[in-house]
């Protein structure tokens, strides 16, 4: 093709004569480059893409952006997205046309194209419409596993595919940069089979001896209702997709017949956004019908708020070849669209608006203004792809694909596991690990050590009945009757009435008046008998803060959750016997207080009823001197003692009374004796099991702190301990296997992440290359 000498665009390599400025030209390299090695699979690349309903005429506006002679005939039809790419080579290379297929989203779940197109690679040296026609002939039929040769097929009975056809063409001549055409929206309501009357005299409005005959992103109605269907889809996906990358600038290509009727407004009012990013562009304007001046017009004015679509970017208008124009130059298209949009019913529309040459120059100035924008968060996004990437490759650690090499990842990770479980069990936090509070265990297992000994030391939660205090003593029994003491006792609900009651009920050969021994052991067990439900929930509260801080300490030194769970898997026995040993061992501390002789060596076990039988004395006593002031005064008021000699006579025969221990015991006096024996009993039964009981309390709970939870829960067996080195040394090959090798799906992820970590250096490489230049 020859040079254009466009004054408006000056001398530019054939192929992208519309193409205004070289400003940006290695940093579009560097983007192409970044398609090329697929990086827009992970990270959204900048791209000027062509998007629209069918028979709209987007291949002839490629065509003429491009300058390449894409086939715009009805069987031709855009069946997948198209990217064409132009790069510039070295003086001394000769021009080179190459064609690959890459999948996308959809088509790699297949794996039957994957093998189709992974060899696909054709090599041309010229881009001639027979050539360009061949490439799409040949892609078609990779694409969809068609014979090549069976025409029919390959252009009627076949649906639509995200797989992308990359056709580059490298000289020294051209300039970097590069455009994707998509297949046509597909209305799904509207069915023109243009194949059953060629006769028929309109078309979408359209007669077809006044259309451009641009029909290759038409999809041919053979197809059945439910591949139409499904192909209605795959468009409006495969549009959706490209218009959602926000670094894409869309060229949104509609005709000048009912734009209401064109599925791509309903696009861009579903797509917040894509409005800022779209140019937009009306073809086949030598062809408008009588009515659609005013909105075509009205498009191109592009005012917000009279404009039936305003675009930020603006509209710009076009003239295509028409059918018998399809051999014109391109110096012979521009000259017939330039005469076109001097006629008077464009004078309204600004000259910035209309042509080729005033599209592609807004073109370049955009793409221009984009990539500086969007470059430095670009390569800002693949530097972090690529930490992320060698991050998850750190964490997979070296490829276990040997004994030898399986072992010592598994070596690697007891050792790990070690030195992160006594930072734990030692309470040394330094560690990043223990920025997660549930890895904390010895702080997470100490403070509910403190809960539980809080717990049982208070007195209303874990005691069936209180043991009585020095206020009860000086109120309940400095108030009882000697004649009735006992009755009134056996009827109360407190402790002594509790001892009483049992004591007759286990009276044997005790001498009258005593209490038999027996009776402590009973309600010690009886005031005991919380504790075994306090003590196993404090043990399943250790034993699950100790789960959590083996997984997170899992997680932290073993990323891989496959492995992981193997792991755990294969000392789920020691778990098991973890779990048993603790609650054998809290059931014989049970046991010890519930089955066995109480037994005590402590010396305060004597010292603490001594204190108490003290205190209690003067608590009587205190409410006998009480009661006998009151009495001493109601006696000294009912004999109208008016007299101080008779006042002091009855006062001294009372005191001598309360000082002749002798005269508690007169069943005249109203205050209970104190001497008498069994009381004595009572009392020293009660002080005996309230001295026992704290000391067995105090014990017990230490002993549950020490030998459940230090020895057994946090011990050897400690499911933080039980993946050890010396249980990996013992470990078969066919368990080395079992454990660290890498399943099919982990080879597959580690493979995708060493493709990618080559990506992302190779491109950010790329730029530091481009960079020194």
């Amino acid at each position: 093709m020859a040079l254009s000498d466009n004054p408006i665009r000056g001398e530019v390599p054939a192929g992208i004569r519309h193409f205004a400025g070289k400003k940006s030209s290695e940093q579009l390299a560097f983007i192409d480059d970044l398609h090329k090695l697929g990086l827009d699979k992970w990270i959204e690349l900048p791209q000027l893409v062509v998007v629209g309903d069918q028979n709209t005429g987007k291949s002839s506006v490629l065509q003429a952006i491009t300058e390449l002679p894409f086939p715009v005939n009805e069987s031709m039809c855009t069946r997948f997205p198209t990217e064409v790419v132009f790069r510039r080579a070295k003086p001394d290379e000769k021009t080179v046309v190459k064609a690959t297929i890459r999948s996308n989203k959809t088509s790699k779940q297949d794996p039957n194209l994957r093998d189709r197109i992974k060899d696909f690679a054709l090599t041309y040296d010229e881009l001639s419409p027979q050539v360009m026609e061949d490439i799409i002939d040949q892609a078609t039929a990779c694409v969809f596993g068609l014979d090549i040769h069976t025409k029919d097929k390959l252009r009627l009975d076949i649906g639509l595919s995200d797989a992308t056809l990359r056709i580059e063409r490298s000289g020294p001549h051209e300039q970097h940069w590069s455009i994707v055409d998509l297949p046509g929206l597909i209305q799904g309501k509207k069915t023109v089979n243009i194949q059953a009357d060629s006769s028929a005299k309109q078309v979408n409005g359209l007669s077809h001896n006044g259309d451009t005959g641009d029909r290759r992103d038409h999809i041919p109605t053979k197809t059945s209702p439910s591949k139409k269907k499904s192909d209605i889809t795959v468009a409006k996906d495969l549009v959706r997709a490209y218009m959602e990358n926000e670094r894409s600038i869309i060229l949104a290509v509609i005709d000048p017949t009912d734009y209401q009727r064109q599925s791509i407004f309903s696009m861009i009012e579903e797509i917040p956004g894509s409005s800022n990013r779209m140019i937009g562009v009306i073809t086949k304007c030598d062809t408008k019908q009588e009515g659609s001046d005013t909105w075509v017009t009205n498009f191109l004015k592009n005012r917000e708020g009279s404009s039936p679509c305003y675009l930020k970017h603006g509209w710009f208008a076009l003239r295509n070849r028409k059918p018998k124009e399809i051999h014109i130059t391109n110096e012979e298209r521009d000259s017939l669209e330039e005469t076109e949009f001097r006629k008077p019913d464009w004078s309204e529309v600004p000259k910035s608006k209309t042509g080729i040459a005033a599209l592609m120059s807004y073109v370049d100035r955009e793409r221009n203004n984009q990539l500086q924008s969007n470059m430095p968060k670009l390569l800002d996004e693949i530097r972090m792809r690529l930490r992320t990437c060698s991050s998850e490759l750190r964490q997979m650690g070296e490829v276990r694909d040997s004994p030898q090499t399986q072992r010592l990842f598994l070596t690697q990770l007891s050792d790990n596991l070690k030195t992160m479980a006594d930072s734990a069990l030692d309470g040394r936090y330094e560690s990043k690990v223990f920025d997660n509070a549930e890895s904390k265990v010895r702080l997470n297992i100490q403070t509910r050590l403190d809960e539980f000994a809080k717990e049982m030391h208070r007195p209303n939660d874990k005691l069936p009945i209180p043991f009585c205090s020095t206020a009860l003593d000086s109120e309940f029994i400095g108030n009882l009757k000697a004649d009735s003491w006992q009755e009134e006792i056996l009827r109360s609900s407190n402790i002594y009435g509790k001892i009483l009651r049992e004591s007759k009920r286990f009276r044997g050969t005790d001498l009258p008046g005593d209490i038999n021994g027996s009776v402590i052991k009973y309600l010690f067990r009886e005031q005991s008998s919380l504790w075994s439900e306090a003590a196993f929930r404090l043990l399943q509260d250790v034993q699950h803060l100790v789960i959590q801080a083996r997984d997170n300490l899992f997680s932290a030194a073993c990323p891989d959750e496959s492995t992981r769970t193997r792991v755990r898997q294969s000392i789920k026995s020691k778990l098991e016997e973890w779990d048993k040993d603790a609650e054998t061992c809290l059931q014989d501390l049970i046991a010890d207080n519930q089955e066995r002789h109480l037994v005590t060596h402590n010396p305060h076990f004597l010292e603490f009823p001594k204190g108490t039988a003290e205190l209690r004395m003067k608590a009587i006593t205190a409410t006998m001197l009480q009661n006998f002031q009151v009495k001493t005064k109601k006696h000294l008021k009912a004999n109208s003692m008016s007299t101080p000699a008779d006042t002091m006579t009855i006062a001294t025969k009372y005191v001598d009374e309360l000082a002749d221990p002798s005269n508690f015991l007169n069943q005249e006096s109203e205050l209970l004796v104190s001497t008498s024996t069994q009381m004595d009993r009572l009392f020293q039964i009660h002080d005996y099991l309230e001295s026992y009981y704290f000391l067995a309390l105090n014990r017990f709970v230490d002993n549950v702190a020490m030998q459940v939870v230090e020895r057994h829960v946090l011990g050897p067996k400690c499911p933080i301990r039980a993946f050890s080195s010396e249980r990996v040394g013992r470990l078969t090959d066919e368990e080395l296997q079992d454990l660290a090798g890498e399943d099919a799906e982990k080879r597959q992820r580690r493979s995708e992440l060493t493709e990618q970590k080559a990506m992302f250096k190779e491109a950010l490489e790329r730029w530091e290359q481009i960079q020194r230049l």
